[in-house]
């Protein structure tokens, strides 16, 4: 549970499937090329390469949540009923003291 995975997994012929599980998904996929077949790495370390890639696009990209990026639906609100910053009320205030005789210890 909110937990990221990213491995290599070895498949027969001496390749191997760089495997990623994201916060949001249940199982670990492997990383998919063009058409949407998995891509085969013939080393553990371009395999790893290949999943830092991946993990820092994830990283630097928007973030989601329930299916809506973050952040957006609040703005849009925001632009309908154009909602302006609050300003501080500013007044003055005066002070009057009143000096009388210093109190001092009693004696």
């Amino acid at each position: 549970m909110n937990d990221i995975q990213a491995f290599p997994h070895p498949v027969p012929g001496g390749q191997y499937l760089a495997m990623l599980r994201l916060a949001h998904e249940a199982e670990a996929t492997p990383i998919k090329g063009k058409g949407g077949n998995p891509r085969f790495f013939p080393t553990k370390g371009a395999a790893y390469e290949a999943l830092t890639e991946q993990l820092l696009s994830y990283m630097r990209g928007n973030y989601v949540r329930d299916g809506e990026v973050a952040g957006r639906t609040a703005a849009e609100v925001n632009a309908m009923f154009k909602v302006a910053p609050q300003r501080a009320k500013t007044r003055v205030i005066s002070v009057v003291y009143k000096r009388g005789k210093a109190r001092g210890p009693k004696s």
